[in-house]
């Protein structure tokens, strides 16, 4: 399936890729350099009966590696990180594989809270698990890379027009005024422009240059035309203008959630002040930035969002809308981030059968529901149920593409 989607998985593992050297920060220095752990797109630990040798900064090199791994994900959302446990019971070879026991058992119960991890009892149902997984990580990522939607451009022209006001039918004259801005503003082609119009109150500074700014829009002059009100400094309209223009949505794409965050979090606070909280673009901007909050790890922030939401989404839209039914899988998700099963299973349950009756058995969002819904049944302990699932959703994959 990788291969369709534009994707080539390649193993990297110490054991066989890292070389012999000398490093200042000790063998494990060395082996970072080589891994490259904070570019990874996916890193994988595997444990069992061992957890390791100590280096200068934890209990052993899977940890550290580990926690690398983390900070990189709380900072870009990247790499995806994948952790298991091996129950399979083996005899004990002295105190010393006690000890590696008793320091495995601490090392999971002090994971982050944002770290969902896996537990297996055979190399097979590894396989089951991981093979899962990746498939889940390929998919996510491919539709992460799909482009962002095109700005709404204005009808007669490809101008991205952006909150200019309309001219007054009856303002009238000016013409040597708008003459002197069209010889001033000529000159772009060899130079970096700015003109300013000054004058008192009330003689038609903004009217002039919205006349000035519609002339060129059905030209087709520029690429851009953006009305940016100076009153906060322009902070308000540059943060919708970035909305617009879908750069949120690219930065998120990109891995630069933070950046995101930074455009979602002003554009949202205005869009509730201005648009108020039902208006169809506050409810994108609320959904979009709880997507982004779970991509850092802030699942708690996520579903203070996504409950409110989820409750508007039903009300103003329905309860078999595509908005509202997404919504209700991306809290689910959340909750089973801060592993709270229960109420995950309690959502996904009838979610399932929704997505499937609305959307279509094989409808990509249809299947990763079915894949969460499993993933919750592994972590509840309903192992059949969970691999009924997964062997469900690699059927609908194998007849969307190969695998």
């Amino acid at each position: 399936m990788a291969p369709d989607k534009g994707y080539q998985l390649a193993v990297w593992r110490w054991e066989t890729d890292a070389r012999s050297g000398l490093h200042i920060e000790g063998p494990q220095g060395l082996i970072d350099e080589r891994m490259g752990i904070d570019d990874a797109d996916i890193v994988v630990g595997v444990f069992w009966r061992r957890f390791g040798t100590p280096t200068g900064d934890a209990q052993s090199g899977t940890e550290h590696e580990l926690r690398r791994a983390w900070a990189a994900w709380r900072q870009r959302g990247r790499p995806d990180v994948m952790v298991y446990f091996c129950q399979r019971e083996g005899a004990l070879a002295g105190l010393t594989e006690t000890e590696q026991r008793q320091r495995l058992a601490r090392f999971r119960e002090q994971l982050p809270r944002e770290q969902l991890w896996w537990s297996y009892d055979d190399p097979h149902a590894f396989e089951r698990l991981i093979r899962g997984h990746l498939e889940d990580v390929v998919l996510r990522r491919a539709a992460e890379r799909q482009p962002p939607p095109a700005p709404t451009p204005v009808a007669t022209t490809t101008t991205t027009w952006f909150n200019v006001p309309a001219p007054i039918t009856a303002f009238a004259g000016r013409e040597t005024e708008l003459e002197a801005l069209e010889e001033a503003i000529g000159l772009a082609d060899r130079a970096v422009i700015a003109q300013a119009i000054g004058g008192l109150g009330g003689v038609g500074k903004t009217q002039l240059a919205a006349r000035y700014a519609h002339a060129h829009a059905h030209a087709g002059d520029y690429d851009l035309i953006a009305w940016i009100r100076a009153e906060d400094g322009g902070t308000a309209d540059l943060a919708h203008l970035a909305a617009r223009l879908g750069l949120a949505l690219a930065d998120n794409a990109a891995g630069r959630v933070q950046d995101a965050i930074a455009i979602y979090e002003p554009l949202l606070a205005d869009q509730e002040r201005i648009l108020g909280n039902e208006h169809p673009d506050t409810l994108t901007t609320r959904h979009n930035l709880a997507f982004a909050y779970r991509a850092t790890g802030r699942a708690q922030d996520a579903i203070a969002i996504y409950e409110p939401l989820l409750a508007d989404h039903e009300r103003i839209l329905g309860g078999e809308h595509p908005s509202t039914l997404l919504t209700c899988g991306n809290l689910a998700f959340a909750l089973l981030v801060l592993r709270r099963v229960d109420e995950a299973i309690a959502i996904l349950e009838p979610l399932l059968p929704d997505f499937e009756r609305i959307m279509g058995a094989e409808h990509p969002e249809t299947l990763t529901t079915r894949r969460s819904l499993a993933a919750a049944y592994r972590v509840a302990g309903r192992v059949e149920d969970a691999d009924r699932l997964q062997t469900l959703t690699r059927a609908g994959m194998r007849d969307n593409g190969p695998l």
